[in-house]
């Protein structure tokens, strides 16, 4: 087996900052880097930690704290290997996912866009199923609205993350649609805004 300068290192007292963590590795080995598994983005972490050391020597050092305690805890310090699912390394929850769909709300465009104008800027970014193109009148002003569906969320997420632009420098704003819909099969669809009240 094939050791690197880094040791993974179990049974640590949960709770215990990283920082900590390295301070007491300090103490026998000069750490580079330390890497702590969290269990949740709230709560303390797994007991366990990937820490990477100056040099081979400096490793050696820290493999002889195998068995040491900490705070009442017997550490367990194991040499990283090659093979990745050799290691039980826990995987971290994200704090937040981001929301995708293949359907966008699409605002900014110019009052006399066309639908044509807009599936040609959003199949850029992949195959679209359909668009439909809309106007809100209201007493101080109107504006455009429409509604862009991809055949899979990858296109749309390319879509909003690189930005589209009609007219050459009209950049339009762009956003996940979250609302219950109906989707067409001939182009008319309708959505149920929060208060259940629905929308063509």
């Amino acid at each position: 087996m094939q050791r690197h300068l880094g040791l993974l290192v179990k049974n640590l007292p949960p709770h215990l900052p990283s920082a900590s963590i390295k301070q007491f590795f300090d103490k026998y080995a000069k750490v580079s880097d330390i890497y702590t598994f969290r269990r949740s983005p709230f709560g303390g972490h797994t007991g366990q930690s990937l820490i990477h050391f100056e040099n081979a020597v400096e490793l050696n050092k820290a493999l002889k704290l195998n068995g040491r305690s900490l705070k009442d805890y017997k550490l367990i310090v194991e040499p990283t290997v090659e093979a990745a699912h050799e290691i039980d390394i826990p995987i971290e929850r994200p704090v937040r996912t981001k929301f995708r769909s293949q359907l966008l709300y699409v605002t900014g465009q110019p009052l006399d866009s066309t639908e044509e104008e807009l599936t040609r800027a959003f199949r850029k970014f992949g195959t679209v199923r359909w668009i439909e193109q809309s106007h809100q009148d209201r007493k101080k002003f109107a504006f455009a609205y429409a509604f862009v569906m991809y055949e899979s969320p990858d296109f749309a997420t390319k879509a909003y993350e690189n930005g589209v632009y009609i007219r050459d420098n009209i950049k339009l704003k762009i956003s996940f649609f979250k609302r219950p819909i109906k989707y067409p099969k001939d182009g008319n669809f309708s959505f149920q805004d929060k208060a259940g009240k629905r929308h063509r």
